[in-house]
């Protein structure tokens, strides 16, 4: 047992002298990296991230039928609008499908910016004039199949969806955040996505509720019995009025709760993280090395003494 302590102390000992005999080698290799990782560092843009926090809006109950225009509705297939509740849902699957996205980026004119981007200095945005010719209006990017230089549809939903995360809480808030080499545009297009999807959402419902009223209108020349047209009139003015309440609704499915900044700081990569830990894991690379170089050092003299010794 003290023959074990012995040679404990003994190899620490020894680790501490081999250490010590290249401290400057252990020393040094620590700021090396650190300035290699540095100088690569500053080709990697940075990424900003914003974020909106909705709420989904509080819909009119619906109000009760009387009579028998439930059944009615029933019988004509008339939609008298979903609730806020069933709005939602969908609303989050079309705003991640890949039909909405591409429309959005093609109608607001966002192509350029979602490919060409390259960084932001801090004032304005940098595009990559290997990818867009921004003097002559042209993509110039080299690609081969199934890629074209002006980027295509699936392309931008693939690219797109990438940097849009939709996440919703138990308590049924939704927090939406989208990732930009430009902070400027990580605000704003977050922004205009949210009052698109709204205006989306809107446009829908409206088209469903007219689409019911022509129908009711037709059907309701074909009526001659007063209680049946009286019954074809209620629902005639609940559509009417359901329409006129899409109209007068800024926030239609998603009401924001915190709206969209503009980030300061970028997200990541987290430079100076990477940073230290480039320089601590070059200092425990070079301390490693240093001492198996030595022991195999030692061991070749050892093997070489004792074959001197046998001759």
């Amino acid at each position: 047992m003290t023959e074990k302590v012995e040679q404990d102390e003994i190899n620490l000992i020894e680790l501490f002298s081999i250490l010590k005999k290249y401290w400057f080698v252990v020393i040094s290799s620590g700021p090396v990296i650190g300035i290699l990782t540095y100088i690569i560092l500053m080709f990697v843009p940075n990424i900003y991230v914003s974020e909106i926090l909705l709420s989904p809006r509080a819909m009119e109950e619906e109000s009760k039928l009387p009579g028998g225009l439930s059944a009615i509705t029933s019988l004509t297939g008339v939609n008298l609008g979903g609730s806020g509740d069933a709005k939602v849902p969908v609303a989050l699957k079309i705003i991640k499908s890949r039909r909405f996205q591409v429309d959005f980026v093609r109608r607001r004119n966002l192509v350029v910016e979602l490919f060409a981007l390259k960084s932001w200095d801090g004032q304005n945005n940098v595009y990559d004039d290997e990818i867009y010719d921004t003097d002559n209006a042209e993509w110039v990017r080299d690609v081969k199949f199934p890629r074209t230089p002006e980027p295509q549809d699936w392309e931008i939903f693939d690219t797109f969806s990438e940097q849009l995360i939709v996440k919703e809480d138990e308590e049924g808030f939704i927090k939406v955040s989208f990732e930009s080499k430009s902070p400027v545009l990580s605000k704003e297009w977050l922004t205009w996505m949210i009052e698109d999807i709204n205006e989306y959402m809107r446009q829908r419902e409206q088209k469903e509720l007219k689409i019911s009223m022509n129908f009711l209108t037709k059907r309701l020349e074909d009526v001659s019995l007063r209680e049946t047209r009286q019954v074809f009139f209620q629902l005639i003015a609940e559509q009417t009025r359901k329409l006129m309440m899409t109209e007068s609704q800024k926030g239609f499915v998603f009401e924001v709760l915190d709206p969209a900044f503009q980030p300061v700081t970028a997200a990541k990569p987290k430079k100076l993280l990477i940073l230290v830990a480039m320089m601590m894991l070059a200092f425990i690379l070079a301390s490693l090395s240093v001492i198996v170089r030595e022991h195999i050092l030692v061991k070749e003299k050892r093997i070489d003494g004792e074959l001197d010794a046998s001759q």
